[in-house]
């Protein structure tokens, strides 16, 4: 997993780095362990084990709460045969229905989803971006994935009211 410090999220494993912008919070590690269904009263030896044999781990989130904008990390942990055979661009296409449904079951109108890359850090990722509305308030929203080892890390960004995904991306780098 990676660890949060003053502003700065690193992971190592994903060679990952986010700096938080000015108003933003990072969820605490109790907050990241509840999210990946684990009690904070487990020791480290049994979180370890839990997070590796996961399907999916949340390894980070941050949000703005004046304006509900979010960032988080993910990682899916993948067979050999999907390391091998993972096409990222088409596993995006696969779920423009699935995340249209979604936004729709929580009220969004003027769904518009796009597969495309997305630039960070003066690199291309395959990924998406989408724009909706909430009770006629904007949502923007954009992801990325790379795979890293056996797992596909996800990067998604996501603001309301003011479209400000290019400088949320802009604050992550690679090393």
């Amino acid at each position: 997993l990676g660890k949060t410090s003053g502003g700065t999220y690193t992971n190592d494993f994903l060679g990952l780095t986010f700096n938080l912008p000015i108003g933003w919070t990072f969820y605490t590690d109790e907050q990241i362990l509840a999210a990946n269904n684990l009690a904070f009263s487990y020791t480290d030896e049994q979180i370890q084990e839990r997070l590796k044999n996961a399907p999916i781990v949340y390894d980070m989130f941050a949000t703005d709460p004046t304006t509900n904008s979010s960032v988080n990390v993910n990682m899916e942990k993948l067979t050999a045969l999907q390391v091998i055979g993972l096409d990222i661009k088409k596993s995006f296409e696969s779920q423009f229905s699935t995340i249209t449904t979604t936004l729709e079951n929580m009220g969004c109108t003027d769904i518009i989803i796009q597969q495309q890359k997305v630039t960070v850090d003066n690199g291309e990722y395959d990924g998406i971006v989408l724009t909706a509305k909430i009770n006629n308030i904007p949502l923007y929203q954009a992801a990325f994935a790379f795979k890293r080892g056996n797992y596909l890390a996800c990067v998604t960004v996501c603001t309301m009211q003011t479209d400000t995904r290019a400088s949320l991306l802009n604050a992550f780098s690679f090393t």
